[in-house]
C-alpha cells in the first residue's frame, strides 16, 4: 500500500472559506435537493465554496414515480410544476449561488437486480440530466 501523502493544508481545520479554492465555477450534484428542509454536507461544502466562487447546485431529478405521485411536499410540487412547464429554472440561492431544477423525469431502477438491465437503464437516467446541466447556462 503506498504511503500517504500529507496534504497542502496538513491541517485543515484552519483552513478559512474560499481559501482552497477561488474564482471558480463549480457544479455540485447532488441526490438532496435544496428544497429540502434538511441540512446536509452537501449544502454546507456548496455553502462553502460559495464564498468565493460562483456555485450551482443541481437538485435530484424528479422520478416519474414520484411526479404522478397524489402525495408530494411543497418543494416537490414545486418542482413538478416546473416540469410541467418544460422550461428548466435556476434559482438564485444567496450571492454566488444558485439552485437548478432539471426537467427531465427520471425512471426508478434502484430496484433493478441485474445488472444487464441496470446499466442501460442507468445510462439512460445519466444522460437526461446531463442534458439537462447542459441548458443551465
Amino acid at each position: 500500500m503506498p504511503e500517504i501523502q500529507p496534504s497542502i493544508h496538513e491541517n485543515a481545520a484552519e483552513l478559512q472559506p474560499g481559501t482552497a479554492i477561488r474564482g471558480r465555477d463549480i457544479v455540485v450534484v447532488s441526490i438532496q435537493p435544496w428544497y429540502y428542509e434538511l441540512g446536509s454536507n452537501c449544502k454546507n461544502i456548496a455553502t462553502y465554496f460559495s464564498g468565493d466562487n460562483r456555485v450551482l447546485y443541481i437538485n435530484s431529478p424528479i422520478t416519474r414515480k414520484t411526479y404522478h405521485s397524489k402525495y408530494k411536499s411543497s418543494g416537490v410540487e414545486k418542482h413538478c410544476d416546473i416540469i410541467k412547464k418544460g422550461i428548466p429554472e435556476v434559482r438564485q440561492i444567496k450571492e454566488n449561488m444558485w439552485e437548478y431544477y432539471p426537467i427531465s423525469l427520471m425512471e426508478s431502477i434502484n430496484r433493478i437486480p441485474f445488472t444487464a438491465l441496470f446499466r442501460p437503464a442507468n445510462y439512460i437516467n445519466s444522460r437526461r440530466l446531463a442534458n439537462d446541466i447542459k441548458k443551465s447556462n
